[in-house]
């Protein structure tokens, strides 16, 4: 389960949810969610906790198929 990549490098850094989405400037409840594999970041986002993690966005599985979809798509959301 690659969204569980996700929690694990949060917890071994000794970040709440809360802690990671106030490091890269959004809620909670979308940590969550990305961690649950329910909510895909933008690219934006991904690169921002990846950041906040001290992380390259290729080590967190969902944050790279999140910019690969965004990079599809043409867009970035934010």
């Amino acid at each position: 389960m690659q969204a569980q990549r996700l929690r694990q490098i949060r917890n071994r850094n000794a970040l709440t949810q809360t802690q990671l989405g106030a490091a890269a400037g959004m809620a909670a409840s979308a940590v969550s969610g990305i961690e649950r594999g329910f909510v895909r970041p933008s690219a934006a986002r991904a690169h921002a906790i990846a950041e906040a993690l001290g992380v390259a966005v290729e080590d967190v599985e969902e944050l790279r198929e999140a910019v690969r979809y965004h990079a599809r798509r043409g867009r970035d959301d934010g």
